[in-house]
């Protein structure tokens, strides 16, 4: 099962489905089997063409076993960001198909929340370390494209530590964290990694400044 279609045999939702796996896995294999385990799961062969039912899917099937690898949080923000990109293909469907309709007629894509997450536990977590008296270190990801920042979790979740991620540096100001990284660019004082940044980058940029 490819999960990085091409624009001529994919309909818009699949395409926007796998962009949005794109930015979670840095190898197409991760997502093709987290992809084929949400399609066995749902009892499918391929992934459903229409965007509510891409959604549904989505929401049963596909996002437990992301948020197993990705943290519930992260999870939750990258559905958020595909739900929004569905609505404005259905709208920009419906203009298409009818000039005249009136676009604050046709009700957005919605979903019910993929997990109650308590306000307790901010972060992602990492798989428990194997000494159960170390303290994992929470590092705080500033990027507004969730998306791009979504890959940059992933790989510091992969090393060990915890991922608080935020939209914007105003978010830091109750936020308790040991270490912050921008995305792109940084305010004076803190650290960035560049948007194409290696896996290896991106972990060394941390340790560095913890």
């Amino acid at each position: 099962m490819g999960v990085r279609p091409e624009p001529s045999v994919a309909s818009p939702a699949q395409w926007a489905l796998a962009r949005m796996l794109d930015a979670a896995f840095d190898d197409r294999e991760s997502a093709d089997r987290i992809v084929d385990g949400a399609l066995e799961s749902a009892g499918r062969s391929t992934l459903p063409e229409a965007s509510e039912e891409l959604l549904a899917f989505g929401r049963e099937h596909l996002c437990p076993m992301l948020a197993e690898e990705l943290g519930p949080r992260l999870v939750a923000a990258l559905f958020e960001d595909l739900v929004a990109e569905l609505s404005q293909l259905r709208r920009s469907d419906t203009r298409l198909a009818s000039p005249r309709t009136i676009l604050s007629n046709v009700p957005p894509l919605t979903v019910p929340p993929i997990t109650e997450v308590p306000a307790s536990l901010p972060t992602i977590q990492s798989p428990a370390p194997t000494d159960s008296s170390a303290l994992r270190k929470v590092v705080a990801v500033v990027e507004r494209d969730r998306w791009t920042r979504a890959s940059v979790a992933r790989v510091l979740v992969q090393c060990g530590f915890d991922v608080l991620p935020l939209d914007t540096p105003d978010d830091l100001l109750n936020a308790k964290v040991d270490a912050v990284l921008f995305v792109g660019s940084a305010p004076s004082g803190h650290v960035a990694v560049p948007r194409d940044a290696s896996s290896a980058q991106i972990a060394e940029t941390v340790r560095r400044v913890l």
